[in-house]
């Protein structure tokens, strides 16, 4: 996500196929070298506690990336193994020449 997020920030891309898991504005940061024991389970535990920001924090829609051009797969694309998102993307790079 965060890769796809900088891409997109930086107009480096165009997205084809589904919306990806995560979200490209917050991301989940890294754990801080603390940790806590439960009291009662003795179980220790650390928690995410940072995180970071890739954007204009007002323009956070709660949602993954959304691509530029949306292709649903459907279980007969699955079934005669055909890739709607790779000849998608090849007739757009052809009508970019």
């Amino acid at each position: 996500m965060i890769f796809s997020s900088v891409l997109r920030n930086n107009n480096r891309a165009i997205f084809v196929g589904n919306e990806t898991g995560g979200n490209p504005i917050v991301m989940a940061g890294y754990l801080i070298k603390t940790s806590w024991k439960l009291p009662n389970t003795k179980i220790q535990i650390g928690i995410g506690s940072l995180c970071r920001i890739y954007g204009d924090l007002s323009l956070n829609q709660g949602r993954g990336l959304v691509p530029d051009f949306i292709i649903k797969t459907t279980a007969e694309d699955i079934l005669s193994l055909k890739d709607r998102h790779l000849n998608y993307t090849l007739k757009l790079i052809g009508d970019l020449k």
